[in-house]
């Protein structure tokens, strides 16, 4: 009787493991795909929406020439003076 309560369990872990391993796998490769899809989704979703940032700049770029040209001439002029503070500040240590 006692051998019986220890063989039979194994011979039980023996018969049932390969299928355990296989609903496991089946579940992790599922859980993959769903991710690898989801990261699909989330691309496509990104690039969509700098497709349309680009083309709603270019649409108050003609809407509004001037003030897009002044624009940018301020945030070079900032960052040329920001960048020249930033290397003299260096220079002194």
């Amino acid at each position: 009787m006692p051998e019986n309560a220890v063989t039979q369990p194994i011979e039980t872990m023996r018969t049932e493991s390969p299928r355990v391993n296989l609903r496991t796998m089946r579940s992790v490769q599922n859980a993959v795909e769903d991710t690898v899809n989801a990261a699909r989704r989330t691309l496509r979703h990104g690039r969509h929406s700098a497709e349309d940032l680009v083309e709603e700049a270019a649409h108050e770029v003609k809407r509004h020439p001037l003030a897009t040209v002044a624009m940018t001439f301020g945030v070079a002029f900032v960052g040329g003076v920001l960048l020249g503070w930033i290397a003299a500040q260096a220079s002194k240590r």
